[in-house]
């Protein structure tokens, strides 16, 4: 599975939320993809992000979006994103990590307000 692949996405949603024999939906969603390495200097080519935790924002969105879709409505669930400290601070030889981890921080932020225990269930179109 692709996490940064919105059909991927959908698919494993799709398995999870499907109550079968002696099985409940899903109520708790963890996104925990990363790729923490070290090949990024300043002559590396642009792809090299995507190998390197550039889909970390993407791929929590798309994550974020179907738990809200498939949760909300149940009045249910937990959704846990689970970080870096490269979304608070880069450091030398990781430039390319800090940006998508910041980006997934501010989705699981924005996400938790939207959605958070003090909040009504509701309804919301991603």
């Amino acid at each position: 599975m692709d996490g940064a692949k919105e059909a991927d996405v959908i698919a494993l949603f799709d398995r999870a939320m499907a109550p079968g024999a002696g099985k409940a939906p899903a109520d708790l969603i963890v996104y925990n993809a990363g790729n923490n390495r070290r090949p990024i200097s300043a002559s590396s080519p642009p792809t090299a992000s995507r190998s390197s935790g550039g889909s970390a924002a993407s791929g929590g969105f798309l994550v974020g979006r179907e738990a809200a879709r498939r949760l909300v409505p149940l009045g249910r669930g937990t959704v846990v994103f689970t970080g870096a400290s490269a979304s608070l601070r880069g450091k030398p030889g990781f430039a390319i990590s800090p940006p998508p981890r910041a980006g997934l921080r501010m989705i699981a932020q924005s996400m938790a307000r939207e959605y958070g225990p003090a909040r009504a269930p509701m309804s919301r179109t991603w």
